[in-house]
């Protein structure tokens, strides 16, 4: 075994210098890249200390560091993350973040003993299977800035308990938490969001909510099939959503509340949420306007999509609602 530590003034590890370095155990680095493939296979690395001066992580600079056993906290200002730069460092325990670029595929596939990551910053997206089999990952707090969730960004997380959908959110791509089987947070996906696809939340079967803000989304073919304890689905768009094939096939709810009298949605039956008089259904023209008294229907009020009896008040707000704001409801 032996110990390195980075010279002064070095800035960066070039690339494949401790390529199969079997028997290297510890490492202390003050510099700022990893180069491609620098401590690749070195199977046997159990602590590295980072200095904050450390902005990129080149492809796969630490892939099949199968020992490391860090947390890895308090970077600030990451400009790369390279494609499989973390995969299958199977004791990686925490990932914490500040980063402005993009999170390449794999970067953190296989980290099977990973239990939180928190990622801040201007995130653009988040690679196809970039986290993709990290089986004891339980909670995921990612940047709102983030637009696309790319394939499999997720799947086989299987004890992923809460997640929050960024703000900014554009699509997600196929299968990006398929078997997340635990994951049981409200899921409330943005007015931005245009395109949930195929398998994107296969089999999360612990998933009992979700509530849709955009508007005319498009949802593809068994995007939430086998959720088989969702319970409730609420949409508050304006025009009837693109779907393709049963979106929502064997799920626990029959049934979507929608703010128009829609026929259907997606493949399940409607129910309105709501009245702008005590019998006259929300219209196109009137819906969701503060300045217009309405009221919620009784069969909504008393619905898992809702968490009270009470209406809503003469200035249009929530008066009792766990699930969203009104400022999020309203346009």
């Amino acid at each position: 075994m032996f110990s390195i530590k980075g010279p002064e003034c070095s800035t960066q590890i070039e690339s494949y210098s401790f390529f199969n370095c079997t028997s290297l155990k510890n490492i202390t680095l003050k510099i700022s890249c990893l180069g491609n493939s620098s401590f690749e296979n070195c199977y046997d690395l159990t602590s590295v200390i980072l200095s904050d001066e450390l902005k990129q992580f080149e492809m796969r600079c630490f892939y099949n560091c199968h020992s490391l056993s860090i947390s890895i906290q308090n970077l600030e200002n990451i400009t790369l993350i390279g494609e499989s730069s973390f995969e299958n460092c199977f004791n990686l325990q925490k990932v914490q973040m500040n980063i402005n670029c993009p999170i390449d595929k794999n970067s953190f596939k296989n980290c099977k003993n990973l239990s939180s990551i928190e990622l801040t910053g201007n995130i653009s997206s988040i690679g196809i299977s970039a986290f993709e089999n990290c089986c004891n990952l339980k909670t995921a707090t990612i940047s709102d800035n983030i637009t696309i969730i790319d394939e499999k960004a997720f799947s086989d997380c299987s004890c992923l308990e809460t997640l929050n959908i960024p703000e900014n959110l554009i699509k997600i791509k196929s299968h990006a938490f398929s078997n997340c089987l635990n994951l049981s947070s409200d899921l409330v996906f943005p007015k931005t969001l245009v395109e949930i696809n195929p398998y994107s939340f296969y089999r999360c079967i612990n998933l009992r909510s979700i509530v849709i803000l955009s508007n005319g989304i498009s949802i593809r073919s068994s995007s939430f099939k086998n959720c088989s304890k969702l319970n409730s689905v609420t949409y508050y768009g304006i025009d009837r959503p693109y779907y393709y094939g049963k979106p929502f096939e064997n799920i626990a709810t029959k049934y979507a509340f929608v703010t128009e009298n829609y026929s259907t949605f997606c493949d399940l039956d409607i129910r309105l949420i709501g009245y702008s008089s005590p019998s006259k259904p929300f219209s196109r023209s009137m819906k969701f306007t503060k300045s217009l008294p309405f009221s919620l229907s009784e069969e909504f009020s008393h619905s898992n999509a809702f968490s009270s009896t009470d209406y809503f008040s003469l200035s249009n707000e929530f008066t009792k609602s766990s699930y969203f704001k009104p400022t999020l409801i309203f346009t």
